[in-house]
């Protein structure tokens, strides 16, 4: 069988007492940009969360807690500080999700101990200037040590979740 391809053309002669490395460019020196100061095993989460927990929560689960994490109120003086409070619909519309999957991936979330909600009422003024307490939640990502696994009763709540909840097949 006869290749399609072109043949190779031979590479340019060099002048004479050149050697093939003279021809080539210089490589610059490595420098140093900044220095890694990460822990192993954690990127923006726990490696744990994408290589054990990404079956049962999806990539959808996975950039929501993202998300919580970039979210994160840390400002000193905030009564809300260590919380991310986006509402439901609000984070649907950024994504382009639908609501109801999120408060489905948010129950599962809890189940594995990845986060905690917490609902207040919030004041609301509508279009007419009438002031309304509304529910809201905050979300709290949880710290987990770097032993954090994936075990069997996790995957057990994950469970008896989906057994009550039938979104949880989604």
């Amino acid at each position: 069988m006869t290749s399609s391809r072109k043949p190779r053309r031979a590479p340019e002669p060099l002048d004479a007492g050149t050697t093939r490395e003279e021809g080539l460019a210089p490589v610059p020196e490595p420098t140093r940009a900044g220095e890694d100061v990460r822990r192993r095993g954690w990127f923006w989460h726990w490696n744990a969360l994408v290589t054990q927990y990404a079956p049962l929560i999806g990539l959808k689960g996975v950039g929501l807690l993202n998300s919580y994490t970039v979210w994160t109120d840390r400002r000193e003086e905030s009564p809300h500080r260590g919380y991310a409070f986006p509402s439901q619909q609000s984070e649907a519309d950024f994504y382009g999700e639908d609501r109801a999957e999120l408060i489905t991936i948010n129950k599962i979330l809890v189940a594995l101990d990845l986060i905690e909600i917490r609902k207040e009422m919030v004041p609301r003024v509508d279009p007419q200037g009438r002031r309304w307490k509304v529910p809201h939640n905050f979300y709290r990502v949880k710290d987990h040590g770097d032993d954090f696994t994936l075990s069997t009763p996790d995957v057990l709540r994950v469970a008896e979740l989906a057994a009550q909840d039938r979104a949880v097949y989604r």
